[in-house]
Parts: C-alpha cells; structure tokens; sequence
C-alpha cells in the first residue's frame, strides 16, 4: 500500500482504494480513464511499469484514436500545504501515415491546476511529443494500422510539484488529461500516482530541476524530477 502521506489533503492520491473515489472522471469520454496493476504498458515493449509504487495507479485515457479526450480531476478546500506533487508518465502516439500533423493537432497530455476561491488558473500546461520536459522520449511499439499508422513513444515516470505557497488556505481543483490526435487517427494517454503534499516515492530519482511554472495567474515555480 502506499504511504497515506501521499495522500494528504487528496482522497486516494495514490488510488490506493483500486478505485477513482475521491476523483471525478470527466472529458467527453470519461470511460477511456481505468485503475492500473502492476505490469509493463502494452505499447512501451516492456519499458514502462504502469505502476511506480504500491498495488495501483490511474491511467487517463487510452490507446485508441477517435477524437477522444478524457481528465480526472479533484478539488482539495482549504489547502494548507506549499507544494503539491504526483508522480505521472505518458504513451503518446506519433503519426506515421503520411498525413501531416502539426504539434496542435498531435496526441497530447495536460496538468492544469485551478484556483477555486479566485477562479484564477494557476498552471496550465500541454505536451506532446515535441516538448516533453526533461530528457525526451523513448521509442515504444510500431502500430501499423491503416489509417491510424503510428511509432509509440513513452516517457519515464517523473515527479513532479506547483508550488502552492501563494495560496494556502485557497480550494485547488488539479486535473489531468489525455487527447488523441485532432485528426481522430491517434491516441495518447498518460499513468498518475502518488498525488499529495510529499515527494513521490521514485527510486532512482535525483534532485528535482527546476523549470518556470507556466501558468497564468501564479508567479511561481514548479519542479521536476525524472526517474532514469
């Protein structure tokens, strides 16, 4: 079981529960988000454990195009803590069907954080396969399907924290999200865990760079840390 620390301030931040309660599942296609066990991803030909501790972990979306988007999300009231942190990894899908996709209309994944009691958003951030923080991408499975032809890339399991310090006291709603490609062909989805106040446990992990938050109405820092 992971740490209730992980868990502090967030119901079932670690999914420990083996359940999305405490989270809401939203987008317009909820149902493509599911609890994960332990085991390698199907699509990073063994290089990815969807699980970096404890018994579960959430996965937000799936491996299928269409069009598709699906979030978690939870808002926390009167939050007293000066970082969130939660540890994420993301499969996205590169198209390789000689129709071309500009980095908008690429498979995706997002970490927004939303200041309730201001309606302010404080980070809101997009990545796909070209701007992926830390070291980049490692090469997973080929999908040769007609129409949907595509190299799969996988990240490693990163830590990360937004720096929650200008705003104790405040209602945070943090939300992830994955997309498929706009043109419908590709899919995209990313793994969560260990949402809480503390650092999640990733062995291996060194010091955390830091990189500037991104977001609109905080001037603050969020930090990285990436499991090699």
């Amino acid at each position: 079981m992971a740490s209730p620390a992980f868990a502090a301030g967030f119901t079932n931040g670690g999914f420990e529960a083996g359940t999305f309660n405490g989270w809401i599942l939203g987008g317009p296609n909820p149902g493509d988000s599911a609890i994960v066990t332990a085991g390698a991803d199907p699509n990073s030909l063994g290089g990815l454990q969807m699980v970096i501790d404890g018994t579960y972990a959430a996965r937000v979306g799936n491996q299928f195009g269409g069009y598709n988007s699906s979030s978690i999300s939870q808002t926390v009231t009167d939050w007293q803590d000066v970082k969130i942190w939660f540890a994420w990894a993301a499969v996205l899908q590169e198209p390789t069907n000689n129709v071309s996709h500009n980095a908008g209309e690429m498979p995706d994944y997002s970490v927004s954080l939303y200041d309730v009691t201001t309606s302010t958003s404080l980070y809101s951030q997009a990545y796909n396969i070209t701007n992926i923080p830390g070291s980049g991408w490692n090469t997973g499975a080929t999908n040769s399907i007609a129409g949907s032809a595509g190299l799969w890339h996988y990240s490693d399991w990163y830590a990360m924290n937004l720096d929650t310090s200008a705003v104790i006291g405040h209602d945070l709603r943090l939300t992830f999200t994955a997309t498929d490609c706009s043109l419908g062909g590709h899919g995209g989805y990313m793994y969560v865990d260990q949402v809480g106040s503390t650092p999640p446990d990733i062995p291996g992990v060194p010091e955390p760079a830091t990189m500037l938050l991104l977001g609109l109405g905080l001037a603050g820092m969020a930090t990285l840390r990436k499991k090699f």
